[in-house]
């Protein structure tokens, strides 16, 4: 059975809906099945919804499916059934803590209705239309006679209908009135789902321990796809029926893990996974399909090329896109038992294709040949996920690598030499762990690579995008048994929420896209206001409630920060400091220039300006390496006329205090640290050093910087001391639990480990697969956080590296809105919106 896109799709519409309800164990009856429908697509099995509701949904990546087309219809029709139905006690909690099956069946060409059955014990349809003729928003309740069967339509005042029905203790209802009807005639006729002996055998085999179990009719699954996914893109999505009728998934949920088991009926071809292949496969592999697909051996041309080395298993790899397409970045791998063999075979394929027999380049010392006939190798590798124009290969050792594309296959000869493989990482060990995957084939999706993949199948619906994104891999084996096929395999989602009940709080247009990130400040008393220019240089200022206060035309883009200062010292008229390249401005809460401002810099400034912490003094750092020191009036500092040999920062200036003094921290891209007095007096320097971490204690300060395996702390009167560190620091953060706790972040490649500062292990966390560029603490947050950047995305870690959030925005800010509130992430997209929402 081939996997590939097929499969993946499968999946994904799997967990698209059953990932987003709320629980389950298992139903010890029978009769539930006979009142589904034979025109089910989906059949979603519960024991104990609530249950599930506490161990998915309330997840960021629980909370993300239900936000998905499908799901949401579906969630959202199980809670209005419940909230109908729940004004008895009883009623609710048999639908939300016993046995429940919720039906998916097509209405229309376009649209799908829920059908819920579930038993309800000691209730017939005359108490339950007692029940329902006593709930609030009815405007009519119609009793009708279906088979001799009464069928109860509730018309509510808002104009929906609901339709319910009651027989053998069974409840069916829908807000699709013929799906209840259909399911009375299942249930007294006996014609059902249950008839079905590919659907009995599913429910004998399904896991009666797993928490959630989702039925599959792969043949009526055509049918229901153009529903989610564009007509343009379904020749990407390979032919489902191949699965047979039903086939039957079980998920159990462990942290943001999702295991995943199956059972599907009848004979699967023979399937041989070595685990050694993964060795072959680059790092940025996107979509990995791993059989035994024997089809150049059964290609009359190829068979007798291929016959004497080639063996088992191939794989047909996707990567991440080297080009705005994915068309050409596949990748086939046919291992091989003999590699001299295997070149004089193929060097004789060569030739009898009339192409050319020698190597048209060669990469690391590897020759790489062309094929100038492409058709031949699309007949090897049928499951290609894109017609072959061009061929090239190279043989390797242990295997033979085939690309669409010649860059391809030199990335991935670097790549394989350098060791950069899928078996170096520790999400490919469930692999060789799996006990009989030596008779299986293998999907392996790693999301973070396949966004692009994904984007074509599933442009239609933006927010399964938001699920991919904090998803890590995707991992499952189909192993052949005599008479059926079982799955095993394993989702690896994203990050945990870092706060619950993340809500989108507004969102506002600007007249053309952003040019800067959005900057927050904070007045004196406490509000907040948001800074953020456009592509035509109009500088707004929003609210905290997204309202924009002014719009204010600027001649060139601002950088850094923008202040709040106190011109006339008496905090009640408060104005708004900030640099652009050649001038410093102060504008009044209306937007208007303010005194003698915009003051001419004498050189371009190359980084953010910081203000004093009684905002009556500022400082700017220029590209001729000088810091200048202002009065807020604009006269410059005395002992800055200016402060020269600063040198280029590496990263923004920070102010601290010392005993009532303050002090300005530098450094700059020589590695210098610098500890810098008002006065202009450089209390001490530091050369080799690091990106610094400042931090305020009470009555004192101390500055780290890191460098390969050790920190450095100094102190305001440069005492310093050497902490040795466990890891090599590419990246470096440290914070204060409390005034003397300190805990030290060190990051390298994918990882993030954290020790107290004697160095004890305390936790760590993994980016995945994607390689760290930068790392920072968020300091305006309490407690603080930590923002990992890496391959587009931002990972944003609580202090323990026990919670964190993924999100991919290029132009945000994360801030505490209000006093006591959750923190919000404020993001500005390429479509001019500026939009808030609470962190989840």
């Amino acid at each position: 059975m081939h996997f590939k896109v097929r499969t993946h799709i499968t999946i994904l519409f799997a967990l698209f809906t059953l990932l987003s309800f709320n629980s389950c164990n298992w139903w010890k009856g029978t009769t539930l099945y006979t009142a589904v429908p034979k025109s089910a697509i989906f059949v979603f099995e519960s024991n104990n919804w609530n249950t599930l509701q506490n161990t998915f949904t309330e997840t960021f990546t629980g909370s993300t499916v239900k936000e998905l087309k499908f799901s949401e219809k579906i969630f959202s029709e199980f809670s209005e059934m419940v909230q109908i139905l729940g004004t008895d006690a009883s009623v609710k909690e048999s639908l939300v803590s016993y046995s429940t099956i919720l039906s998916i069946h097509l209405t229309s060409a376009s649209d799908f209705g829920v059908l819920l059955n579930a038993p309800l014990s000691g209730i017939n349809d005359n108490s339950l239309i007692n029940k329902i003729q006593n709930l609030n928003g009815i405007k009519t309740v119609n009793i009708r006679v279906f088979k001799n069967q009464k069928i109860i339509d509730v018309r509510f005042i808002d104009g929906r209908l609901l339709t319910l029905a009651m027989l053998k203790g069974t409840i069916c209802a829908s807000f699709s009135s013929f799906l209840v009807e259909n399911s009375v005639a299942s249930l007294l006729s006996g014609e059902s789902i249950a008839k079905s002996s590919s659907f009995s055998n599913c429910v004998q085999n399904k896991n009666k321990n797993s928490i959630f179990t989702a039925f599959v009719n792969f043949q009526k699954l055509n049918a229901f796809i153009p529903l989610f996914i564009p007509a343009n893109t379904n020749k990407s999505v390979y032919d489902f029926t191949a699965l047979g009728d039903w086939s039957v998934f079980d998920f159990s949920f462990s942290n943001d893990d999702i295991k995943i088991g199956g059972y599907s009926p009848g004979k699967t071809e023979s399937t041989l996974l070595s685990y050694t292949v993964m060795q072959q496969i680059p790092d940025n592999a996107a979509i990995v399909h791993l059989s035994s697909d024997t089809g150049y051996l059964k290609n009359n041309i190829s068979a007798p090329y291929f016959r004497g080395w080639a063996t088992t298993p191939v794989a047909l790899v996707n990567l991440n896109s080297l080009t705005t397409s994915y068309e050409k970045q596949n990748l086939y791998i046919v291992t091989s038992r003999n590699k001299s063999t295997a070149e004089t075979d193929l060097t004789q394929l060569l030739k009898s294709s009339n192409s050319n027999s020698s190597a048209c380049d060669t990469f690391e010392n590897y020759p790489v040949y062309e094929i100038q006939d492409a058709g031949l190798v699309q007949n090897l590798f049928q499951q290609s996920f894109f017609k072959l124009k061009t061929a090239y290969f190279t043989v390797l050792d242990n295997c033979v690598l085939f690309a669409a594309k010649k860059e391809v296959l030199q990335q991935c000869i670097y790549k394989i030499n350098a060791g950069e493989v899928l078996s170096s990482y520790t999400y490919t060990q469930p692999l060789s762990q799996c006990s009989n995957c030596k008779n299986s084939s293998v999907l392996y999706i790693q999301f973070e690579n396949a966004t692009g993949v994904f984007q074509q199948l599933l442009s239609a619906n933006s927010s399964a995008h938001s699920l991919i994104q904090n998803s890590e891999y995707l991992l499952l084996a189909n192993i052949p048994q005599k008479n059926h096929t079982v799955f095993d395999g394993i989702l690896k989602m994203g990050a945990r929420a870092v706060t619950n009940g993340a809500q989108k709080l507004w969102q506002t247009q600007l007249k053309a896209q952003p040019i800067t990130t959005p900057i927050v400040t904070t007045k004196s008393d406490g509000s907040k206001i948001i800074f953020v220019q456009d592509t035509l240089l109009n500088l707004y200022a929003l609210n905290a409630s997204g309202e924009i206060l002014f719009v204010k035309q600027m001649p060139e883009k601002i950088r850094g920060s923008v202040h709040v200062v106190d011109y006339y010292g008496n905090s009640t008229d408060e104005q708004f400091l900030f640099t652009t390249t050649t001038k410093i401005f102060l504008i009044n809460s209306a937007g208007e220039d303010f005194a003698n401002y915009p003051i001419r810099l004498s050189a371009p400034c190359t980084a953010e300006t910081v203000v004093s912490s009684n905002r009556k003094r500022f400082f700017v750092p220029c590209n001729n390496g000088n810091l200048y020191g202002y009065e807020i009036s604009g006269k410059p500092l005395a002992g800055f006329s200016p402060k020269v040999g600063i040198g280029e920062l590496l990263q923004p200036l920070e102010i601290l205090k010392h005993n009532g003094q303050e002090f300005i921290v530098a450094n700059n891209i020589s590695g210098k640290l610098m500890l810098i007095a008002e006065s202009g007096v450089v209390k001490w320097s530091l050369d080799n050093t690091y990106h610094f971490n400042a931090l305020q204690q009470k009555n004192t300060f101390q500055v780290l910087s890191a460098k390969g395996m050790y920190a450095l702390m100094v102190d305001a009167a440069g005492n310093d001391r050497t902490i040795p560190l466990k890891d090599t620091a590419d990246f470096f953060a440290a914070n204060l639990i409390n005034d003397s706790v300190l805990s030290l972040y060190v990051g390298n490649q994918n990882y993030v480990k954290w020790y107290d500062e004697k160095m004890n292990f305390k936790g760590a966390i993994s980016t995945g697969a994607g390689s760290i560029s930068s790392m920072r603490l968020i300091k305006n947050l309490s407690p603080q956080f930590i923002l990992l950047c890496y391959d587009g995305t931002q990972l944003l870690c609580d202090s323990e590296l026990k919670n964190s959030l993924r999100f991919d925005s290029q132009k945000f800010a994360i801030e505490q809105m209000m006093p006591g509130k959750s923190a919000c992430l404020i993001e500005a997209t390429d479509a001019g919106l500026i939009t808030c929402r609470t962190l989840k």
